[in-house]
């Protein structure tokens, strides 16, 4: 008898589950002609195909099927059919949809996503991502019973950050590609190699050149610690600086701050455009402006000029984790 091509052997695999799901099935006989057939079986010698049609199996079994090995006259079916032995596909559930997962440490914008919100080929913004020409957003459907959301090009909202955006938006562009974060001007991390971005969630940081390890920092042990996925945490002091020589280390503990004698800023001009935290005497203020012999800091509450050589330490951020200390000398 002719081998069966592997396009027969699908339709073979159909036809048996259209047989077992109540459907009419026709197979050749002697002469090549097609007839109704009363059962299903030596799918590796005999011809079958689906009376009525069109007619597509479960994707799943289909596969199963197409991809079981035939072999002396007898169908090999493995767990993979097993699971839907005797259950006709078209009434069997539809798998639920699950919204994409977001990369370690970051959360896709907007919640509640549907299959029919992400199109192939799209996918949600992140929290912490802006808005590029392109992106589209969702805005509620009011004039269409069949549509939660009508999509429209971004324009006035470019360069949004996701996290602001109060309803859907979704890209065509790729993941952004993860880097290590800069270390703060003037410093230097102790290693640059080998950091993925999960070694770097919960609130660590890598270790700055010359830094100290203290008890609670963890380190990646290993001759070759490229291959280390596990940290260790350190429950003992450990001394001296730490180098490039060392294995990789991160910590959860804020920036060293460092002290300067020098005035930051000597008027509104040389300070810079970002938001700038000052630390004052035990309270929270926000730097708006300074001359030769002052800086000017507000809060909720008040606005208050501190002269540079007070006595009372100045500590200041642009970054929230990089602080400078400023004491007069």
């Amino acid at each position: 008898m002719k081998k069966l091509t592997d396009e027969q052997r699908v339709e073979n695999a159909a036809a048996y589950l259209c047989f077992h799901s109540g459907g009419e099935v026709e197979t050749q006989d002697e002469n090549g002609t097609w007839i109704k057939a009363n059962n299903v079986r030596c799918l590796s010698e005999y011809r079958y195909r689906v009376k009525t049609g069109p007619w597509e199996p479960s994707p799943r079994c289909c596969l199963a099927l197409k991809e079981a090995a035939f072999a002396g006259g007898c169908l090999w079916i493995g767990t993979e059919w097993d699971e839907f032995r005797g259950q006709a596909p078209t009434t069997r559930p539809i798998p639920s949809w699950n919204a994409p997962i977001a990369p370690v440490g970051k959360k896709w914008q907007g919640s509640s996503w549907k299959e029919k919100y992400l199109p192939k080929g799209y996918r949600p913004l992140l929290t912490d991502e802006k808005t590029q020409a392109g992106d589209e957003l969702g805005y509620p459907a009011c004039d269409d019973l069949d549509t939660d959301y009508c999509w429209v090009k971004f324009n006035a909202l470019i360069g949004t950050l996701g996290g602001h955006l109060s309803s859907f938006a979704r890209t065509q562009r790729p993941l952004p590609e993860w880097k290590l974060p800069d270390a703060p001007e003037g410093e230097a991390w102790h290693r640059t190699d080998n950091w993925k971005e999960e070694d770097l969630t919960d609130g660590y940081r890598p270790v700055l050149y010359g830094e100290n390890r203290e008890v609670g920092d963890q380190i990646a042990f290993g001759a070759d610690d490229d291959f280390i996925d596990e940290w260790s945490t350190i429950e003992a002091i450990v001394t001296g600086p730490i180098t490039e020589d060392n294995c990789r280390s991160r910590t959860k503990r804020p920036l060293p701050s460092h002290q300067c004698s020098c005035k930051p800023w000597k008027n509104v001009l040389e300070m810079p455009e970002e938001h700038i935290v000052v630390l004052y005497a035990g309270h929270t203020y926000v730097a708006t402006g300074c001359s030769e012999t002052e800086i000017v800091i507000e809060s909720d509450e008040q606005e208050i000029m501190v002269p540079w050589e007070t006595d009372e330490p100045i500590e200041w951020s642009i970054n929230g984790r990089n602080w400078i200390t400023f004491r007069r000398s």
